[in-house]
């Protein structure tokens, strides 16, 4: 493909299957942002965010071919109205790992495998008004085929 066609449909993957697999928590439209600066870009709650990825050259890497290691964290997102907001968060957070977890996005990619899920305290997001789940994730990608 060349000119970042791939990372380009790697970011559309993600968004489009994750809108269509978490579309509502609790009656409310999930806000779902890919490879947004987290927290500073704006959001509403609940929301599913994809932060800036990580990434460095993979060994898979060839002359031919160009692969990238890609690490990085979602984060969902919830109000802290009622208690039950933050198993249901957790109980998203497993849900979204275990989505996560082997998908390749339609991507020539390596399926992503899950490191962690765990609670996120945020020091710009005030703990009072918001809960944060993490899931972080690596997969390696199939950036540019030079055949």
């Amino acid at each position: 493909m060349g000119n970042q066609q791939e990372f380009i449909a790697y970011k559309d993957g993600i968004e489009t299957s994750l809108k269509a697999q978490f579309p509502k928590l609790n009656g409310d439209d999930i806000d779902v942002k890919v490879f947004a600066k987290f927290p500073e870009e704006e959001f509403k709650k609940p929301a599913i965010i994809l932060g800036l990825p990580l990434m460095e050259k993979s060994s898979l890497s060839t002359q031919e071919t160009f692969w990238l290691n890609v690490n990085n964290s979602a984060y969902i997102v919830t109000s802290v109205i009622k208690d039950t907001f933050a198993f249901e968060a957790q109980q998203l957070s497993v849900n979204l790992g275990n989505f996560i977890e082997k998908n390749t996005w339609g991507n020539k990619a390596f399926p992503a495998n899950v490191t962690a899920i765990l609670p996120d305290e945020h020091p710009l997001l005030d703990p009072r008004k918001c809960n944060v789940q993490r899931i972080d994730f690596t997969q390696q990608l199939q950036i540019l085929d030079k055949n």
